[in-house]
């Protein structure tokens, strides 16, 4: 009697302890996955916090070598371009952006790199500088780049490229296509900065578009048709190419402009289609340059323009 009433107790104790181990190694299991997961977001929080570190130092460097730029300080200008392509190489910054965005940014550099390296303007590597500028706050602040702000801004040279085309005033057409020339040339200063953040494709149809309205422009122009109705859609066409590119609605411009814009041989490789575009700049910077040509020949001299003539006078 006596030693089953002390096996009760111990049984008791027994039983307790059981519980006891057993909760205790419940709560171990469950305090484990909260501290995995804690651990796993503070990684991914110091991995964030690292490319924000190293795309602020970009951006810095950026900002500095515009301003340089601006002021004409060449030997402050090289100093910091080393800086920037070490910046702009490291893994956690190259994470972010395109592979497009950062061909084109990479040649930006290097184009800085070989203006710097020779004699002549500032203004030379300003544009250059401008671009690698907005490129790099397009990384920071991918949802309010300063690039976007370019949306009105090409809203307001296309309606100055409209308004002087309907004006049929004397040289309205040469003023048309300077109005394009300022459109152009703001296009290329946020290039980069919208191949980082959208589909090389918008980019293209917008050039393709601003081409060919240059193009249909000088058309008509020579065929002396003034009250010609491409030209208004050519200028809607452009519109719409430019909200495609800024809003990143897909498919491309390329699909619903004029069928002459369209490249042949079906859609080109991202490589492609970034070749296509530093070729369109470079021929809408030509074209643009033979318009003002022209129209500066003909204020000061109150004739045609003959680029044969220009030719013997120079000689």
């Amino acid at each position: 009697m006596n030693m089953s009433m002390s096996n009760k107790p111990s049984a008791f104790f027994i039983m307790l302890a059981v519980i006891v181990v057993l909760s205790i190694t419940a709560g171990c299991s469950y305090d484990s996955n909260p501290a995995a997961v804690f651990h796993d977001e503070q990684s991914a929080a110091l991995h964030m916090d690292k490319s924000y570190v190293a795309l602020t130092e970009l951006n810095r460097l950026s900002e500095e070598l515009y301003s340089a730029s601006n002021k004409g300080n060449r030997q402050l200008a090289y100093t910091i371009l080393g800086h920037l392509e070490k910046a702009s190489a490291l893994p956690s910054v190259r994470q972010q952006g395109t592979p497009q965005g950062w061909i084109a940014f990479d040649k930006s550099l290097k184009e800085v790199k070989q203006v710097l390296s020779q004699t002549g303007s500032s203004r030379d590597w300003y544009m250059q500088a401008a671009r690698i500028k907005l490129a790099s706050d397009a990384l920071i602040r991918p949802e309010a780049g300063l690039w976007l702000q370019y949306e009105d801004i090409l809203g307001d040279d296309e309606s100055r490229m409209r308004q002087a085309w309907q004006s049929q005033r004397k040289g309205y057409s040469e003023e048309t296509l300077i109005s394009l020339r300022i459109y152009n040339e703001h296009l290329q200063r946020f290039e980069v900065a919208a191949l980082m953040q959208r589909d090389a494709s918008l980019l293209l149809g917008l050039r393709n578009q601003l081409v060919y309205t240059e193009q249909l422009i000088r058309h008509v122009e020579k065929e002396g048709k003034t009250n010609a109705t491409s030209i208004p859609q050519a200028f809607q066409n452009l519109i719409l190419a430019q909200s495609h590119l800024f809003q990143g609605d897909h498919p491309s411009i390329a699909a619903q402009s004029d069928p002459r814009v369209m490249m042949p041989g079906g859609n080109p490789s991202s490589s492609e289609q970034l070749a296509i575009l530093y070729i369109s700049a470079i021929v809408m910077s030509m074209l643009a340059l033979v318009g003002w040509r022209r129209f500066a020949y003909e204020r000061r001299h109150g004739s045609p323009y003959s680029p044969a003539n220009g030719n013997k006078k120079r000689r």
